[in-house]
């Protein structure tokens, strides 16, 4: 990377702002490979944690190599030039991760962004980690109904963003949910799945009925049905980061 920023045209768009505003500063600060728990607190949750493997490996294939990679793409890009706006990235990370918990809120208003986050999302796993030792039942089922995970990107111009055509897309062959057990329900049940990859794998989703039965699956059913989705879609392979929405449709006899 040191090499490319040599670059005297790369220099000279090190501020370019992608169509969210950010900048490859702001993108560095935020290190979405170590700080997914920060963004997205709801991961970490019974039904969300088949989810997080992916996350998991290359957060710690970060952090075993001693020297700080993240610090150092952060520091290479100050050399280049690029602006070091810190509030503006605070602003815009909190824009983008609306999830996050009052006291991270709190620590970002005095505390350096990058390592604010990355501590947080350490600390997070940890507490999560020990709880799951202690008693697995203690950690919290799902996150609450109200969270919203996939905020659709947008440009700076308050324009969507342009879909990506399928064609363009390489992806591995998804298996469709399984039902391991039986379901003491019968009907047809109807979910949309809008999902957000990063580095070609899930690690957020938004999970909303759609069926207009009227008689739907009770709670533990949902619940039972909306984690095989999560299973399914933690098999998903598709090259790049972005977002997609898929349906799933149930028909129990």
């Amino acid at each position: 990377m040191q090499a490319l920023l040599t670059d005297p045209a790369v220099k000279l768009s090190v501020n370019q702002a992608d169509g969210d505003g950010a900048t490859a500063w702001m993108l560095a600060s935020f290190a979405p490979a170590l700080t997914l728990p920060s963004c997205q607190p709801g991961t970490l949750t019974r039904q969300r944690y088949v989810l997080l493997p992916p996350y998991l490996l290359h957060m710690a294939q970060l952090l075993k190599t001693g020297a700080d990679p993240v610090a150092l793409v952060v520091r290479q890009l100050q050399l280049a030039g690029a602006d070091t706006d810190a509030e503006a990235a605070k602003r815009l990370w909190l824009k983008q991760c609306p999830n996050a918990t009052p006291a991270l809120r709190e620590a970002l208003a005095t505390g350096e962004l990058l390592p604010t986050l990355v501590n947080e999302a350490v600390r997070s796993l940890r507490d999560f980690n020990e709880t799951a030792q202690k008693d697995v039942n203690l950690l919290p089922t799902s996150p609450p109904p109200s969270m919203k995970f996939v905020h659709e990107g947008r440009g700076a111009n308050g324009k969507p963003l342009p879909a990506i055509d399928i064609e363009d897309m390489a992806c591995d062959h998804m298996e469709k949910p399984e039902l391991k057990s039986s379901v003491s329900w019968s009907g047809t049940y109807v979910l949309r799945a809008v999902a957000r990859s990063r580095a070609g794998v899930v690690e957020a989703v938004d999970l909303d009925p759609i069926s207009s039965a009227r008689r739907q699956p009770p709670p533990r059913i949902m619940d039972y049905l909306h984690g095989a989705v999560l299973k399914a879609l933690s098999a998903y392979r598709c090259k790049g980061d972005h977002a997609f929405s898929q349906e799933f449709q149930f028909i129990i006899r």
